[in-house]
């Protein structure tokens, strides 16, 4: 994501409201600061394929739509960068909690095989009441039994 040296505060918590564990990443910086989160998700023994339509989604929120941005790339079950997912952004178009689809996938996906889903943190700047968070990850699949 970054250059190695950006410099925020990254916190994890519960939102009881939105019913999931999260992660967010502030600044208190002149310029926008980034942080990745790196998740290693394991396949299913029963993963036959993925779904059409939202095979892995993400929530997210942030405080500034322009500034505060999450970009993903995803490696598939042989380590291969999928090629719509670098750079696949996720922000979203309001600061509120919103589950984002995420790019099409098309590499090779094999039962029980880990996939790596980076997700690119970006906070805006604004004295640390900025932020970028993300939620719960959902994998969307269609099952060999």
């Amino acid at each position: 994501g970054g250059a190695g040296n950006d410099i925020g505060t990254m916190i994890a918590g519960f939102d009881s409201t939105q019913w999931e564990s999260y992660y967010k990443w502030t600044t208190a910086q002149s310029a926008n600061q980034v942080y990745d989160v790196v998740v290693q998700l394991p396949l299913p023994s029963d993963f036959i394929s993925w779904a059409s339509t939202t095979p892995i989604t993400v929530d997210v929120k942030t405080s500034d739509t322009t500034n505060g941005t999450v970009i993903t790339k995803l490696t598939d079950t042989t380590a291969t960068l999928e090629t719509n997912w670098n750079t696949c952004s996720l922000t979203p178009a309001n600061n509120s909690w919103n589950t984002m689809t995420g790019c099409t996938v098309s590499g090779t996906y094999n039962a029980n095989g880990i996939i790596t889903l980076r997700l690119i943190l970006q906070a805006p700047p604004n004295a640390g009441s900025s932020e970028t968070e993300i939620g719960n990850i959902s994998l969307t699949y269609n099952s060999a039994y």
